[in-house]
């Protein structure tokens, strides 16, 4: 088959990777993967989507970003099929990385519904952090949601100020606290007795600690 050519294209090697694909031999897919690289076969988009799609179909998230990384499908003008995208989001979505989901979906026209679902379940669970805002407004704006993006970048701009009191608010309570235990560890001893002074200490500091 070298001798004819055949080893010179991937192909050859796609018809067999989407085969072992189907049957759910993954290590058959790598191995054809490999012996790719050893023949110096440059992966094609076919190749791409269906590598991509095998590991996606067991949420395996490692091979899939591996894979993207190594073969730089970013770089090289690989695209990427509908299905393929959505198979890799429903991927991030059973290892509970529903901003990597978001992200991907992004790239999937008419898929704004799924990422503002996927945006109330990353609220509900804790997850709604700057990385995660900057990548829900971002694939809302890819996908036209220009009003879907435009109102979870007010909600951002409210919870960046409503964290901004809050350091504000720990930074007076710190400073508050500093003044009111220096006070009361020098200005009493030249007024009170020493036992006044303790019971008066004691007193501020669990003041302190209950705000």
């Amino acid at each position: 088959m070298r001798e004819l050519g055949f080893l010179l294209k991937p192909s050859p090697f796609n018809s067999m990777m989407s085969l072992y694909s189907q049957l759910g031999k993954r290590n058959m897919v790598n191995k054809l993967l490999y012996e790719m690289e050893e023949n110096k076969v440059k992966p094609d988009n076919v190749t791409a989507n269906i590598f991509l799609k095998a590991y996606a179909a067991v949420s395996d998230v490692n091979a899939m970003e591996m894979f993207m990384r190594t073969m730089r499908v970013d770089e090289e003008g690989i695209k990427l099929k509908r299905d393929t995208m959505v198979a890799m989001a429903k991927a991030y979505v059973e290892v509970c990385s529903e901003g990597k989901a978001i992200e991907m979906y992004g790239d999937v026209a008419g898929s704004a519904g799924e990422v503002h679902t996927l945006w109330e379940v990353c609220k509900k669970k804790g997850k709604a952090s700057e990385e995660e805002y900057r990548r829900v407004i971002s694939s809302l704006l890819k996908l036209d949601d220009f009003e879907g993006a435009e109102k979870i970048y007010g909600e951002w701009r409210k919870k960046a100020h409503e964290l901004e009191l809050v350091k504000i608010k720990i930074i007076l309570l710190n400073f508050v606290s500093m003044i009111l235990l220096l006070a009361a560890l020098i200005v009493p001893f030249y007024i009170f007795p020493l036992f006044v002074s303790i019971i008066l200490v004691v007193f501020i500091l669990s003041s302190v600690s209950s705000l």
